[in-house]
C-alpha cells in the first residue's frame, strides 16, 4: 500500500511507488518524457522507450538505482495505471502489463490481492444484483483494509483515483 505521497497523478498516468517516496518525488517532478499520444495502441513501446528514457537519468542521479550484473537496477517498485491498463516496472525498467482489473504493490500486497481476489469473485455471484462502480470501489477498499489490518507498515487511503 502507498501513503498519500507515493500515489501520484502525472501527465494521463496514475503512479503508484512502494519503496523510497524519493522514488514518486522523482517520478512527479523531474522527468519531461514525450506525453503518450491517446490514438497509439503501443502502451509498451511507449513506457519502455520515452516514458524509461526520461526517468532513468533522474534515477542514476538521485542513487535509487543500483548495478547489478552490469545493469541498473531500480530500488523500488513502480505500478502504472494507463488507459485503462495496469503495469508494473521491474527493477530492470522491464514492464509486465496485468491481466487483472486491479494491482497492489508494496508491504501489504499480498493481504491486498488476497481481498481484492475474494470481493471480485464474489462480484461475480451477485453480477445482477449490484452496479459495477459500487464492486469496482468495494474490491479496491476491501484491499485497502485487508493490507492495513494485516501489515503494520501500510496506510489507509483516503481517495480512490480511477485511469
Amino acid at each position: 500500500m502507498m501513503s498519500k505521497e507515493q500515489r501520484i497523478s502525472v501527465e494521463q498516468m496514475i503512479l503508484g511507488c512502494a519503496g523510497s517516496v524519493r522514488l514518486s518525488q522523482l517520478l512527479k517532478y523531474v522527468p519531461q518524457f514525450e506525453a503518450y499520444n491517446e490514438n497509439d495502441d503501443d502502451v509498451l513501446g511507449w513506457l519502455t522507450v520515452s516514458f524509461t528514457n526520461s526517468i532513468k537519468e533522474a534515477f542514476d542521479q538521485a542513487n535509487l538505482t543500483k548495478i547489478e550484473n552490469n545493469q541498473a537496477e531500480l530500488d523500488g517498485l513502480v505500478l502504472i495505471g494507463i488507459h485503462g491498463r495496469l503495469f508494473y516496472m521491474q527493477p530492470d525498467f522491464s514492464f509486465i502489463e496485468s491481466n487483472r482489473t486491479y494491482e497492489a504493490i508494496g508491504s501489504g500486497d499480498e493481504y491486498a490481492l488476497g481481498a481484492m481476489f475474494a470481493v471480485e469473485n464474489l462480484k461475480k455471484k451477485f453480477k445482477d444484483k449490484v452496479a459495477e462502480e459500487d464492486v469496482i470501489e468495494l474490491v479496491l477498499k476491501t484491499g485497502i483494509e485487508a493490507a492495513c489490518e494485516h501489515s503494520p507498515s501500510c496506510s489507509d487511503m483516503d481517495e480512490i483515483l480511477k485511469v
